[in-house]
């Protein structure tokens, strides 16, 4: 009996520590440092302007996701207007088991006050495109 205790401790001990040293991990790491990087890996991936003013924030409850502020995505070039969509704030989520298969699943996408811009130019080709 005193053997399955000890088996029961060192494993309360060990997952114990896997918290911890995640939860360390999680509270240390800067979203911050990786806004360049973000901005960056957006406009190689659609052409487009991407930035955003505000710091990101990581959330941890109801899901876990981030939230930022004063994003901006510009238009493909040729429309007139500079922004394709503007939002004071943004918030998305994600599913936490997938992550540990390197899927991501989103549950959850908000957009606090959004300004979408859809234009149509001469040749008929849209800013969706």
């Amino acid at each position: 009996m005193k053997s399955l205790m000890k088996v029961v401790l060192g494993l309360v001990v060990l997952f114990g520590l896997v918290v911890a040293g995640a939860a360390a991990a999680l509270l240390t790491f800067d979203p911050n440092a990786y806004k360049t990087q973000i901005s960056s890996a957006v406009k190689d991936a659609t052409g487009r302007d991407f930035s955003f003013s505000g710091d990101i924030n990581v959330l941890f409850y109801p899901v876990l996701g981030f939230k930022v502020a004063g994003l901006k995505m510009g238009n493909p070039v040729g429309f007139s207007e500079k922004n394709f969509i503007k939002a004071g704030e943004v918030q998305a989520g994600v599913k936490i088991i997938p992550l540990l298969s390197k899927r991501i699943e989103v549950t959850t996408v908000r957009l606090v006050s959004p300004d979408i811009t859809v234009i149509k130019s001469k040749d008929g080709k849209t800013n969706l495109e």
